[in-house]
């Protein structure tokens, strides 16, 4: 197997087309990684460190020569933003970790870490299936964010993936952004929704994992309406999802924007 057979079957790994692939490693659009796959060439030297830097997890004797196994058995997917947020592993803390997987770590000069399951570009299939299974949900990376006190309820990471939020506006929540929700229990699902406090949610669907504004919210009948901000209703129309079809949702709490080219 060739190095360029190699990236393609990272593509097929993490589910990702040649344009996604481009994105996730920041190569600035799909030309490099089109010319690699479609003109069969090698990965130069920067596009195999971009590729890396993205994907820690992968073994880089075997992107390059094709030694060992695809994925480094040692590597720990842990993703957190502590360090940018001036937490350091050497301040004393105090853990103490929920049942629902949120992990808090009190700091004194009053900072509180909160640390929750990340499911990331590559995890989302997997997701789907084993969203309610505990040991998934522990090998799940982790994302953290600083808040003001410990919070009730399960939160869950989400890395968007694609345009159907992007509207170029300050609002916009585009791809590789990672949104922070808060689960509503299904329970809650039979009275009207806070369209007015919350405009976006994560609807985890049988199907795939959403992130739309939901317009409506049809309590009757058990339908939610899914809005896109991408201004082109050609390729993002509205639609409605009926609720006996979505495995979970979440109300957005935060949007951590991936830093713009």
């Amino acid at each position: 197997m060739e190095a360029w057979e190699r990236v393609s079957k990272l593509m097929q790994h993490f589910n990702l087309n040649k344009n996604q692939f481009s994105k996730e490693i920041q190569a600035g659009n799909n030309v490099t990684v089109g010319r690699i796959v479609n003109e069969r060439r090698n990965p130069s030297s920067r596009t195999v460190d971009l590729i890396l830097k993205r994907f820690p997890q992968i073994n880089r004797d075997w992107l390059l020569y094709g030694n060992g196994e695809m994925i480094n058995q040692d590597y720990e997917p842990r993703f957190s933003n502590a360090e940018e947020l001036g937490i350091h592993e050497d301040l004393p803390v105090e853990l103490s970790v929920t049942r629902s997987g949120s992990e808090f770590a009190e700091f004194p000069d009053g900072h509180v870490l909160m640390t929750i399951p990340l499911i990331d570009s590559f995890a989302y299939a997997g997701y789907l299936s084993s969203w309610n299974d505990p040991v998934f949900i522990e090998e799940l990376p982790k994302h953290s964010i600083v808040v003001e006190k410990r919070h009730k309820g399960k939160y869950r990471a989400f890395k968007v993936r694609g345009d159907s939020m992007d509207n170029d506006r300050r609002n916009a929540i585009c791809d590789g952004d990672i949104v922070v929700g808060r689960n509503i229990e299904p329970f809650l699902w039979q009275n009207k929704f806070h369209l007015h406090k919350y405009e976006t949610y994560v609807v985890v669907h049988k199907e795939g994992i959403l992130i739309k504004d939901i317009t409506e919210h049809d309590v009757e009948n058990g339908i939610i309406t899914c809005h896109s901000l991408n201004e082109d209703k050609a390729a993002y129309p509205d639609f409605d999802v009926p609720l006996a079809e979505v495995l979970e949702i979440y109300n957005v709490v935060s949007v951590e924007r991936r830093r713009r080219i």
